[in-house]
Formats: C-alpha cells, structure tokens, sequence
C-alpha cells in the first residue's frame, strides 16, 4: 500500500513539474512582450542572427554580439566584420578586410553617441501592435501594422517568445520584392566577447 502511495505521489509530482514548466514556457499575454523588451533593456550581452532567403541569391545570414561597450558583427554579402569597444573614452571600430583588421578610433562626446543595439530593434516589442494567435502559437502582428528596421519595412511579422529567446519570422519587402526573413534573439546576458579572441 505504502509502495503504491508512493508512486502514486511521484507521479503527481511529475505532472506538477511537468506543467509548471509548459506554462512557463508559454507566453500568450501582451504583458509577456512587455516583460521580455525590459529584459533585453536590462541585459548586459545577448546575440541576435539574422537570416534572409533573398531571390536569385539564396541564404543569407548575420550575427550581431553584443557585450556591455563591445559588439561584433559578423560578415554580411558586401559588409566586413566589425568589432567595436569603448575604451577611455574612445570608440575603437575594428573592421576585417581580407583577414586584416584596420583600426578607427572616434572620440565620443555624448552618450548618445553610443546608440544600443537593443534600441535599434524596440519597434518588434510594442505589445500593443500584437494579438496573441493560437493558430500560430506567436503574437502575430495586427493587421494592416508594418516595423521599420534598419531601412527595411517588415511585413506579416510573428513573434515567438521564450524565457530567454526569441523568434521573429516576417517577410521584409525590398527593392520590389518581398524577403523571407528570421531574427532570433537569444543567449542574454551569456555572451562573452573580447578584442584579443577575435581581431588577436
């Protein structure tokens, strides 16, 4: 009787733990868009990749690394590699060219010089614009709504929200043709980056 009670009670358990974790993982509620931009405002490193399925090029995609005042961009179809840091009050950009880096260096007269990569992409966040879809199981983008990002205008956007990442697909309209696109977002506050490991 005992041994039964006992599996029994696990059993319980395991569903308990098994449910409290699919809830946590669910964000269905516009305050959970809310909460997850707070957290990249408050986030001292994250990744985000961004991949693009462009007509008579194929795929491509782009990594941008951020760690507190340094930051990395992969290279991108004609873009270099770019790695940035902030030291005693200089911006040092760091560009690859033909696998050697070339050294800038920028004085910086306001903080706001120093725009935040988390700033730049705020207009995928504003929870108002999203209705949560239970058909796409992502917050889908109201209709008739468009985000601008860096000189792109994105269309038909879902936005699929983890506790620590995030998934955007949309489709990016561009030069006269629409773009698949997927921005993911993720590894907050775990990124690590330094001059030494990538410019050496």
């Amino acid at each position: 009787m005992k041994k039964k009670l006992f599996i029994f009670t696990s059993t319980i358990i395991l569903i308990a733990i098994i449910c409290t974790a699919c809830f946590a993982g669910c964000m269905t509620s516009p305050k959970d868009i809310d909460n997850f931009l707070g957290k990249l405002q408050k986030a001292d490193s994250m990744e985000m990749i961004m991949t693009m399925d462009i007509p008579m090029v194929g795929v491509v995609s782009n990594t941008i690394k951020v760690d507190g005042d340094k930051s990395y961009t992969s290279e991108f179809m004609d873009s270099p590699a770019i790695f940035t840091e902030v030291v005693d009050d200089q911006l040092n950009v760091y560009t690859n060219y033909g696998g050697s880096w070339d050294k800038q260096t920028y004085p910086i007269e306001d903080e706001d010089d120093l725009a935040s990569e988390t700033e730049s992409f705020e207009a995928f966040f504003d929870s108002e614009d999203y209705t949560y879809s239970k058909e796409d199981k992502a917050f889908k983008l109201n209709e008739g709504k468009s985000i601008y990002f860096e000189g792109m205008r994105f269309e038909n956007v879902l936005l699929k929200l983890k506790l620590n990442s995030c998934k955007i697909t949309s489709k990016i309209y561009m030069e006269g043709v629409y773009v698949d696109c997927t921005i993911e977002i993720k590894n907050i506050n775990r990124v690590k980056l330094s001059r030494e490991a990538i410019v050496g």
